[in-house]
This record gives structure tokens, sequence and C-alpha cells, in this order.
């Protein structure tokens, strides 16, 4: 079951649900994390208003001010997703053997080639 959480700041909302709970900017599906990590490359506020042209001027700065207030946690969710550490979990996989930078595949088991 998925619920949405009221926070302090008026325009964000977390919805709770099975995969954890996910900051958004309210009556959109944009999360903060996405908002935040594009801010955090050098993504300008009317960058950013631009590629999303719903998101109005003061949801995107009570977004980045959320984030603020967040941002170990925040970071933290960025970093989960980012490509490098999906790599370096999948290098630490022992079922997975790596066939060219990037591209992994399981690992037959032993005697099971014909």
């Amino acid at each position: 079951m998925v619920t949405e959480a009221r926070t302090e700041h008026p325009r964000v909302v977390v919805t709770r649900g099975a995969g954890g709970d996910q900051a958004t900017v309210k009556g959109t599906r944009l999360s903060i994390a996405l908002l935040a990590a594009l801010f955090n490359r050098g993504e300008s506020p009317a960058g950013l208003l631009s590629m999303f042209p719903h998101l109005t001027p003061a949801a995107l700065y009570d977004a980045i001010s959320y984030y603020f207030d967040h941002k170990p946690e925040i970071d933290e969710d960025i970093y989960s997703d980012s490509l490098e550490h999906v790599l370096a979990e999948l290098r630490g996989d022992p079922r997975l053997e790596k066939v060219s930078p990037g591209k992994f595949k399981h690992k037959e088991p032993f005697g099971s080639r014909a």
C-alpha cells in the first residue's frame, strides 16, 4: 500500500511504499533526488524550470530547500542509483563474471558446459 505523508515543505510529499520512501514534488511524480542530482551536476534553476515546464519556481526552490534539509539521505539515494555504485556491486557479485568493461554475465555452474 502506498501512502503520502506531508513534510515541513508545503510543495514536497513523501510517498511511502514497498520500495521505500521517496520524496517528490507535490502533484507530480518528479523525485527530489532527480532534481538534486541535476542541480549538483551544475544545472541552474532556470535550466531545471525549462526541463520541467510544469514545475513552478516556488515548487523548484521548495524542492531544493528540502534537499538541503535532508542532504545525507538524498545523497545516499543518488549514489545508490549511480552507475559507479551499480557497477561496484556487480563486480562484487561472485555469481557474475566480467565479459568486457561494464558488461557482466552469470557464471555457468561447474560442469554445465557441453
